[in-house]
């Protein structure tokens, strides 16, 4: 589900989501409005991450080494998808500033999940006494401050890095620890609103606005974003059942 910034500009969502045809693997990412074309720039890291994930049965997939290939990967998709366009000479500046992006990736590895989580972007469980779970961030998090994200520029890269375990990480979760085997991967508006709803003790109410259908959801952030609940800015939910995928 995903409600645009502006409703009346629909085209204007910069967060983008993929899913594996065969529920190997998904990623949510939210393109920073304020660097160049973050739209497309999503897009292409979920389309990477998922079409990249392979399934491991012991270990951690997403070590540096998969990460930097990943983030190569990404690069140079995205430099493929300019080479063919003709920009004006403020287009070509704009693109060598840098478009940024954050990313939630998830793999399913059989008995086990992996999550690479960068930027604000989040991933939100419960656990089998129906505690609300997050990764990276949790409820201490402070979604004013300008997040960590993946740059198209290697300019980047060693700022990046340096914040592993800090601003971004990676982990396995195993899946009998997931209630229901659902999974919420969010944005940072609805992450923020998620959170803190569940800090102050309505859980339960805040995984069913998760669930809503499309027109429900609609709905419900229009109403929070003009009562000044949600903050008003793309906003997605993917909701997965890991004991579904193959």
């Amino acid at each position: 589900m995903t409600v645009p910034k502006e409703v009346e500009f629909p085209n204007s969502n910069e967060d983008s989501f993929f899913f594996h045809t065969d529920g190997l693997a998904c990623a949510l990412s939210d393109g920073a409005s304020e660097s160049y074309d973050s739209k497309n720039w999503s897009w292409i890291l979920c389309e990477t991450f998922t079409k990249n994930a392979r399934r491991v049965n012991r270990g951690t997939f997403y070590k540096l080494k998969e990460i930097k290939n990943l983030i190569k990967i990404a690069r140079t998709e995205f430099e493929k998808f300019y080479s063919v366009k003709t920009l004006s000479w403020s287009q070509e500046a704009s693109f060598k500033r840098g478009s940024y992006a954050t990313l939630i990736g998830v793999i399913d590895h059989g008995t086990t999940i992996e999550i690479l989580a960068i930027g604000d972007t989040v991933v939100i469980w419960r656990d089998q006494n129906s505690l609300l779970n997050s990764f990276f961030i949790d409820i201490n998090y402070d979604f004013k401050k300008k997040p960590l994200l993946l740059c198209n520029q290697m300019k980047e890269d060693t700022l990046f890095f340096e914040k592993l375990n800090q601003q971004w990480s990676y982990v396995k979760i195993k899946k009998n620890k997931i209630l229901n085997g659902e999974i919420f991967l969010l944005t940072d508006a609805i992450a923020q609103r998620v959170l803190n709803l569940s800090n102050n003790g309505y859980t339960t109410l805040a995984i069913n606005i998760l669930k809503k259908s499309n027109i429900e959801f609609y709905n419900w952030v229009i109403k929070e974003r003009s009562e000044g609940f949600l903050k008003k800015d793309d906003t997605t939910v993917a909701w997965i059942n890991v004991d579904a995928a193959t």
